[in-house]
C-alpha cells in the first residue's frame, strides 16, 4: 500500500522554536475583535490563558496529545464569547 501522505511535527524537531510575546499576542487579539459582550480585558484573558495552561497544556507529556494553538486560543476566547474577525491562519501569523 503507497501512503497518501506523510505527517511531520515541526515543532522543536525540523524547526527551532523562538520565542514570542505572550501579553502582546492576547493584547493585539484583543484590539482586533469582532465582538466582546462583557468587555474583559487583558489581565481576564491572561488568568483564563493561565488556567488553561495549568489544566490543558501541562498534561500534554502525561497523556501524549499535543494542544494546538487555535485549541488553546478557542479555549480561551470562547470562554468569553469573544468573537474574532479573521480565519484561525492569519489570527495566529499576526499573534
Amino acid at each position: 500500500m503507497i501512503p497518501k501522505g506523510v505527517l511531520i511535527d515541526c515543532g522543536g524537531t525540523l524547526l527551532d522554536e523562538i520565542s514570542y510575546n505572550l501579553p502582546a499576542g492576547d493584547a493585539w487579539m484583543l484590539c482586533h475583535s469582532l465582538q466582546n459582550p462583557s468587555n474583559i480585558d487583558l489581565k481576564q484573558i491572561s488568568e483564563r490563558r493561565a488556567f488553561i495552561e495549568r489544566e490543558v497544556v501541562v498534561r500534554r507529556d502525561q497523556c501524549r496529545i499535543e494542544t494546538p494553538w487555535t485549541v488553546i486560543t478557542r479555549l480561551v476566547y470562547d470562554y468569553f464569547n469573544i468573537q474574532l474577525g479573521t480565519d484561525w491562519e492569519n489570527l495566529e501569523l499576526e499573534f
